[in-house]
Parts: structure tokens; C-alpha cells; sequence
């Protein structure tokens, strides 16, 4: 079992990483107000690459970890910095955005997948599709959508829960676009596990909208 004093330069690099993206959040924030800039396009498309950019920053820490029982908390850290600093992940943004319009989802796949696929370039993994990937895509959008649920974090509990989903999903092997995008896979590929998420979530967010119909009667 590892030591404390081994697991702790893992500890470092992804705190680390979490820092340098609140960093570059708050300091484009500032940059845009500065020049006057204040237009929703702006703030989604940046959000949008920082969202993408800690799924890709999740994944490498979680591949280049040599403790098989860390490496699915460790791509969870990447789920929970985009809830940490609310940025935009499709799989995030279909199943729990208050409004969710047409050309900013497509801005934001687009940008994620974007910043994967350049992340990605010189990866040296690759990921094997499993069989039946389009179910298990569709499984991946419910999970990721689960983890993203706001209500999620209210208690310790609640956290725990939220951490197992992610255990479930890496352990599981179930599909996310960004996560795909990043492994450079074939496009009809990607295409797949793209519309297994898109469902997935859209699922989700309609399933809530009937329960909170039928609780509102």
C-alpha cells in the first residue's frame, strides 16, 4: 500500500493544476472587464475551454497515476473542479443549464471537444471502444449529469455519493466525449459517444422536469 509521503507528490500536481485553472479563470474574467468586454459569448466560450481543459488535466493525472485505486478520484478531482468553479462541461451543461439553448450547447461541445482533441495531440494513450458503446455512452451522460447536480454537495454525504458515482464511471469504463476527444478517437466513433452523452443528459433533465411537475401538483 502506498505511503502518505508517496501519494504526495500526486496530491501536489493536481492541486496544483486546480490552482492554475481558478488562476486563469479570474485573471480572463478581470481581463475582459477591463477592456469593457461583456458579452455571455465571451464568458461561455472561456468557461468552455477551462471546463474542457480540467477534464483533459483529470485524465492525464488519472493515466499517469501508478495507484490503480486512486486513479478514478483523481479524474473526479477534474468532474469537481468544473463544479468547484462553475465552468462549462457539455455534460454538465445539457442536464442541469436553467435554460438550455441551441447555439451555446453547440459552442459548447464544440469548444470542449476543441481543447481535447489539441490536449491530446501528443498523448501517447489511446482508448479501445467497448462493445455496446452507444448504451454505455448514454449511461455516461446520466452519471456525469448525476454528479453535477448543484444539490449534490449540501453534506458529506451527499459528497461521498457523488464521489462513488465517479468511482462507477471510471471503474466502469463508460464513455465521455471530452474524455474520447482527448484519445484522438476515429470521428464516427466520437460521433457515437457524443450523442450516447447528448441523450444521456437530456434523459436526466427531463426526467427532473416531470418530478418537479408531478411534486409541484
Amino acid at each position: 500500500m502506498a505511503s502518505t509521503h508517496e501519494l504526495r507528490p500526486f496530491w501536489a500536481k493536481w492541486y496544483s493544476m486546480t490552482m492554475t485553472i481558478q488562476q486563469l479563470h479570474k485573471k480572463s474574467l478581470s481581463y475582459i472587464k477591463s477592456l469593457g468586454i461583456n458579452k455571455t459569448a465571451v464568458r461561455v466560450g472561456l468557461e468552455a475551454i477551462l471546463g474542457g481543459l480540467a477534464i483533459c488535466l483529470g485524465t492525464i493525472a488519472s493515466r499517469y497515476c501508478p495507484y490503480p485505486i486512486l486513479s478514478p478520484l483523481l479524474f473526479a478531482l477534474g468532474i469537481f473542479a468544473v463544479m468547484a468553479f462553475d465552468l462549462k462541461l457539455i455534460t454538465r451543461h445539457v442536464p442541469t443549464s436553467p435554460k438550455l439553448r441551441f447555439f451555446e450547447t453547440v459552442a459548447v461541445l464544440a469548444i470542449n471537444l476543441l481543447v481535447a482533441e489539441l490536449a491530446g495531440v501528443f498523448s501517447p494513450y489511446t482508448v479501445s471502444p467497448p462493445e455496446h458503446l452507444f448504451a454505455l455512452s448514454i449511461a455516461g451522460g446520466v452519471v456525469i449529469g448525476l454528479v453535477s447536480l448543484n444539490n449534490l454537495y449540501k453534506s458529506p454525504y451527499q459528497l461521498a455519493l457523488a464521489t462513488m458515482l465517479m468511482y462507477m464511471f471510471v471503474m466502469c469504463g463508460l464513455p465521455h466525449c471530452v474524455v474520447y476527444a482527448f484519445y484522438n478517437v476515429d470521428f464516427p466513433t466520437l460521433l457515437i459517444v457524443i450523442a450516447g452523452n447528448l441523450l444521456g443528459g437530456l434523459v436526466l433533465r427531463f426526467s427532473f422536469e416531470v418530478l418537479d411537475k408531478l411534486r409541484k401538483k
